[in-house]
């Protein structure tokens, strides 16, 4: 009888770390509250950008890198060059130093930062589990299309 209990136990346990894993995920993948260089904000995840934005008002003038990046924004045809500076980034998943391309304060709404997929991937890396790559490439996903990505994934 004991025995039973003690695996009933380990087994909620387990249970208890995976939903731990998982909030920790959809938070990764969705959004999140963090700290950027010690300023408490709104973190989003942006799955369609390769590299973090960042409002200047957050960032150190001796932070600045000293390169450069050109950002396309979805609607505009246009390139805008933008600085890099190095940004911390706490939360939860603990700490992670990245690179950031570094917008005017005019674009700053309401305190957020953009987190891109490879400061993503360095996150996910810290929680200690791996992930699967984002592949959705429509923004709208059909019940079929869902179930058969759960399914593909063994939930």
């Amino acid at each position: 009888m004991r025995l039973e209990e003690l695996v009933k136990e380990q087994a909620l346990k387990e249970k208890e770390l995976q939903l731990k894993f998982d909030l920790e995920r959809f938070k990764i993948e969705s959004g999140f509250r963090g700290s950027v260089n010690g300023h408490e904000i709104d973190i989003l995840r942006d799955t369609g950008a390769t590299i973090d934005l960042v409002c200047a008002k957050y960032i150190n003038p001796s932070s600045f890198s000293g390169e450069n990046v050109w950002v396309k924004q979805p609607l505009s045809p246009e390139l805008v060059c933008l600085p890099l500076a190095v940004v911390e980034i706490s939360g939860n998943f603990g700490t992670v130093q990245t690179k950031a391309a570094v917008c005017g304060n005019h674009l700053n709404q309401h305190g957020r930062y953009l987190l891109g997929n490879k400061t993503a991937e360095l996150i996910k890396g810290n929680l200690g589990y791996n992930f699967l790559p984002v592949e959705i490439l429509n923004a709208v996903q059909t019940r079929s299309q869902v179930k058969a990505a759960r399914e593909e994934r063994g939930e």
